[in-house]
C-alpha cells in the first residue's frame, strides 16, 4: 500500500511538470506570436509618420512658392507704379514749362526785335544785351532750346511755312528766312518756327 501511494505521488509530480512545461510552451508561443504581430504594426506607424512628414513638407514648399510669387507680383506692381508716377510727374513738369514759355516767348521776341535796331546810347544797348543774355540763359536752364532752321531742309514737324520763294542759290525746300523763331523742350515743340521756304 505504501509503494502504491509513492508511485501515485511520483505520477502526480510528473504530470505536474508536464503541465508546467506545456504551459510554458503555450506562453512562449503566445509571446512569439505577439512579437510577430507588433513588428509590422510598428512599421505601419513609421510609414504613416513618413507620409505625414512628406505631406507637411510639400505644403510648406507650395506655401513658400505662393508667397514668393505674391512678393514678386507686389515688387513688379510697385515698380510699375514708381515708373508711372515718375512719368506723370515729368509730363506735368514739361507741360508747365511749355505753358510758361508760351507766355514769355513774345517778350523775348520784343527784346530781340528792339536789340536789332541801331542805338547810339552804348550803355543802354549794353544793358539790353545783358537782359537778353539773362533771358536766354534762363530758358536754357529750363531746357528750352531754339530750333535751328535757317538754311535747313523744311520740316513740317518743326517749321510753319508762311511763304514760298524762288532762290537759285538754295536747294529744294530749304528755309531761306526765319520770320519768328521756334522753340522746343527736348523733343516736344513749344512753338513752331515761322519760315519762308525756297524752291518748294
Amino acid at each position: 500500500m505504501f509503494v502504491s501511494d509513492k508511485k501515485n505521488n511520483s505520477t502526480e509530480k510528473i504530470d505536474s511538470k508536464s503541465l508546467n512545461i506545456e504551459k510554458d510552451l503555450q506562453e512562449n508561443k503566445i509571446n512569439i506570436d505577439q512579437d510577430k504581430v507588433i513588428e509590422p504594426i510598428l512599421k505601419d506607424e513609421e510609414i504613416v509618420e513618413d507620409i505625414s512628414i512628406d505631406g507637411e513638407l510639400e505644403n510648406f514648399i507650395k506655401e513658400n512658392q505662393e508667397l514668393k510669387d505674391s512678393f514678386l507680383r507686389k515688387v513688379a506692381e510697385f515698380d510699375n507704379f514708381r515708373k508711372r508716377t515718375i512719368k506723370e510727374k515729368n509730363d506735368i513738369k514739361s507741360a508747365s514749362i511749355c505753358d510758361t514759355a508760351l507766355e514769355i516767348l513774345p517778350i523775348l521776341d520784343t527784346f530781340e526785335s528792339a536789340f536789332s535796331y541801331e542805338c547810339s546810347d552804348e550803355k543802354f544797348k549794353k544793358g539790353m544785351e545783358m537782359i537778353l543774355k539773362q533771358f536766354k540763359s534762363t530758358l536754357d536752364k529750363m531746357g528750352i532750346k531754339e530750333i535751328d532752321c535757317f538754311h535747313k531742309p523744311f520740316n513740317p514737324d518743326l517749321h510753319n511755312a508762311i511763304s514760298q520763294v524762288k532762290d537759285k542759290d538754295l536747294g529744294e525746300s530749304i528755309v531761306s528766312q526765319v520770320c519768328q523763331k521756334g522753340y522746343q523742350l527736348e523733343n516736344k515743340v513749344i512753338r513752331h518756327a515761322m519760315v519762308i521756304v525756297a524752291n518748294p
